[in-house]
């Protein structure tokens, strides 16, 4: 035996009981194997304030740290959830671009006879008098030079003054035509109705046959009807699944009313409830571990009472709920982590 050692156990009769426990905590701490002078040297006094400690900091390593593992391995699976979140949000954007472009560089099958049908309905289509004060306004060719004025980014435009009056213009036109029997309407005053058609064959424009999901209508013959059903039942398939993958389909209420259909909005929002969820449940579990071990620091001053392990865990584990947190609050607005009741 060494004299260094020989003086150091010499020490251990005098130590405390929680000198003597903090050496158990380290030699724990570190895997290593406590000196068997720390018990064997103890004082007879010292055994219950003793075994209270060392008490304490097993309850600390073996049943808290259960609780930080059980814990973390669930804050993993939240962070998995937000992955595959992202997926679903990532892949709606590309079903959304594929539905967008559908609808705006594609058009909608019909018959000669459906077309007239879509244009007859649209042309008695009533419009207020301002909305077709807007329309002719829109088209109007005759703005002069000082109508124009330039905006803050530096470009011509007309003024508000010089659209204004020119809007006040097409209302007396138009309402003068109405009262003169020059355009087809319903109505007075406030309530004045101008047939859409007429309108703008009276404006000298042409008449736009929107399709409901397309950028406008490809025209079969009658005789080829079954052609344009099943071309029309495709679109319609089509349009049902990219709707289905959306993530903006349905609302909570009716999700509630109606069960669950499987489509990916709704798992979707099962994902945001169950991650909303487990954060704040984790968070709180943490924080109270936390706080339960903290009462137990507090017999043993600045010695931490958490092994390596189980502390890294929970440092860790909380980093990643502050990020979920962060992140979740896009879907879900703003939410505080709540401490523990």
């Amino acid at each position: 035996m060494s004299i260094k050692n020989g003086r150091l156990e010499r020490l251990y009769p005098a130590l405390s009981a929680k000198e003597r426990a903090i050496l158990v905590l380290r030699a724990a701490k570190e895997y290593d194997r406590e000196n068997p002078l720390v018990r064997s040297t103890m004082p007879h006094a010292q055994a219950d304030e003793f075994n209270r400690l060392v008490g304490l900091t097993s309850a600390a390593n073996l049943e808290m740290g259960l609780v930080v593992f059980a814990v973390s391995t669930q804050v993993q699976q939240l962070d998995l959830k937000m992955g595959w979140l992202a997926t679903l949000e990532h892949c709606a954007a590309e079903f959304a671009l594929m539905g967008g472009y559908i609808a705006g560089s594609t058009k909608e099958p019909v018959t000669e006879t459906q077309y007239r049908e879509r244009e007859r309905e649209l042309r008695a289509e009533m419009l207020p008098l301002r909305e077709c004060a807007l329309i002719a306004t829109e088209g109007y060719e005759g703005w002069a030079t000082t109508d124009y004025v330039t905006n803050e980014h530096g470009v011509e435009q007309i003024s508000n003054a010089a659209w204004n009056r020119v809007l006040r213009e097409k209302k007396r036109e138009i309402a003068s035509a109405v009262a003169s029997g020059a355009l087809e309407a319903s109505g007075k005053g406030s309530r004045l109705r101008i047939a859409c058609g007429a309108f703008r064959d009276w404006l000298g424009i042409h008449m736009p046959v929107f399709a409901d999901w397309g950028s406008g209508y490809d025209v079969y013959p009658d005789d080829q009807a079954d052609e344009v059903e099943r071309l029309r039942l495709h679109r319609e398939s089509a349009r049902d699944l990219l709707k289905s993958l959306s993530l903006e389909t349905r609302t909570r209420d009716s999700i509630a009313a109606e069960g669950p259909t499987g489509t990916d909005a709704d798992l979707a929002r099962a994902l945001v409830s169950s991650v909303r969820h487990g954060i704040v449940e984790n968070w709180c579990e943490l924080r109270a571990v936390e706080i339960a071990i903290a009462d137990v620091q507090a017999n043993f001053g600045d010695e931490d009472v958490l092994g390596v392990g189980a502390r890294t865990m929970l440092e860790d584990s909380k980093e990643m709920l502050v990020d979920l947190h962060a992140r979740i609050q896009k879907y879900v607005g703003d939410f505080d982590l709540a401490e523990p009741s």
